[in-house]
């Protein structure tokens, strides 16, 4: 444990460029779940940016502590990472939130970049990276933000606020899309003049994409929890309070169950 504390001191850190690829992301997050009522329903209304401010502000918050939350769990396990946000996962998001007038708010967040310094090799497999390894950092995103929903889903269900409602609809898609396993691509001089240069536009992977590489029934246990979570959270707008209760009470079960799984991989 006092490793895991010197690691983290040491190597858990932001760059100012990974809060500004944070920040993007949680803003064309935010402009994809707003869009309809941004540029279409009241267009040109004070009253239509306090929605947005709101959403990117809970989302910012989430995604630097999923982030935190991971770095930790990487330095643990002996790498560090850092956070790079998928450019076309968002630019196509935010294209597509308004060619759809905001009913498709579908992005991709991004994934993680790993090195592993020779500090944090020290006593392990000298090896390069490791498949579960980088799978279970990966993983750690996604659910941090599926425990984020637990709080919202409180605050929604003795509030009944349509705000809280859009940060749990804006939580849970950042964890569906963050399972999507998609590549990512960029510019690489001399690419595409041959068939099998394609490869080199390849510019890293996404969480999903990590967790896919690592296990494949585990990609598809990760993602069949994401949907339940969805599904519960759905329910508790639907249901009545005496019910949503026992809904309420089930996520939080779910959760726990998924923690004590999570933390199963590091005895």
């Amino acid at each position: 444990m006092s490793d895991t504390i010197y690691n983290a001191r040491k190597y858990v850190t932001f760059s100012g460029q990974e809060l500004l690829g944070l920040a993007v992301t949680g803003a064309v997050a935010s402009f994809a779940l707003n869009a309809r009522d941004l540029l279409f329903v009241r267009f040109g209304e004070p009253a239509s940016l306090w929605p947005f401010a709101i959403t990117f502000a809970f989302l910012l918050f989430f995604l630097v502590v999923a982030a935190w939350v991971s770095k930790i769990v990487a330095a643990r396990v002996g790498y560090v990472i850092r956070y790079v946000p998928h450019a076309a996962g968002l630019v196509g998001g935010a294209i597509l939130a308004v060619l759809s007038a905001g009913y498709l708010p579908i992005f991709l967040p991004g994934g993680y970049r790993f090195t592993r310094p020779e500090r944090l090799r020290i006593g392990k497999h000298m090896g390069w990276y490791k498949g579960w390894e980088v799978g279970l950092i990966a993983a750690t995103f996604p659910l941090a933000f599926t425990f984020f929903l637990l709080p919202l889903n409180a605050l929604y269900l003795s509030t009944g606020s349509e705000q809280y409602l859009l940060l749990v609809v804006a939580t849970w898609l950042v964890a569906l899309f963050a399972c999507v396993p998609a590549p990512m691509l960029g510019h690489h001089p001399g690419a595409l003049k041959d068939a099998r240069d394609v490869v080199k536009m390849l510019r890293g992977s996404s969480f999903g994409l990590d967790v896919f590489y690592a296990s494949g029934p585990w990609y598809l246990i990760l993602c069949a929890y994401v949907l339940v979570v969805g599904i519960l959270a759905w329910m508790l707008s639907v249901v009545g309070m005496p019910v949503g209760l026992w809904v309420y009470g089930l996520s939080v079960l779910l959760a726990l169950f998924a923690w004590w799984v999570f933390g199963k991989f590091f005895r």
